[in-house]
Order: structure tokens, then sequence, then C-alpha cells
């Protein structure tokens, strides 16, 4: 899921599997809240996003890559399991989880 996938697309990624089937669906911030995906069992949650980074001096804007906030991790993790069972693995450790990640997101 990608804002800049077209809808049509979109949409055909949330049908239900069928005949032994299973999606793996890979997603942008925007399946952290804006949307809920129907059937997914499982969440496996890097810790990373993109975000836009100002640099006032020069006058630029870049997209960087950073560690995620705790509240994103758990909107991420929220999303399994709405439909039906499920489990959301991070792949951080716990003490890098709790030490190096900050709570929240800084704002825009």
């Amino acid at each position: 899921m990608h804002s800049a996938v077209p809808h049509a697309e979109q949409e055909a990624a949330l049908q239900m599997p069928t005949g032994g089937v299973c999606n793996v669906v890979l997603a942008s911030n925007i399946a952290e809240s804006s949307l809920t995906l129907p059937n997914v069992t499982a969440v496996i949650d890097f810790g990373l996003h993109r975000e836009i980074l100002h640099d006032n001096k020069q006058q630029l804007s870049r997209l960087v890559t950073a560690w995620c906030s705790h509240a994103s991790t758990r909107q991420r993790a929220g999303r399994a399991g709405r439909t039906q069972p499920g489990v959301a693995v991070r792949l951080v450790t716990r003490r890098f989880f709790e030490e190096k990640m900050p709570e929240y997101d800084t704002p825009e």
C-alpha cells in the first residue's frame, strides 16, 4: 500500500486470497491508521519510516529514513487481529525499542 499506487490496485490487494494462498502486503505509513486491511493475521514491523527533514540554513528539504516512534509501532501492530486473531513482530530488540526509539513522532 502506498499513496502512489492506483486505487484499483490497492483494492485488489485487499481481496480475500483463495486456494490456500496468502496475501503479502507491503505498506507505507498509509496503512498505520487510515485504513483497515481485512484478514491481516501478521504484521512484521522493521521500525523504520521515511520523513521529510527541512534544513532552513540551506533552504532544502530531504527525505530520510529514520526510526519510527512507539506510537507508530502500536498503530502498525493494531493492523493485525482486527478481523481475526493476529500477531505483530518488531524486528528490533526490546532494549533498542525502549532506549533508542522515540515515544512519539516529531510534529512536522
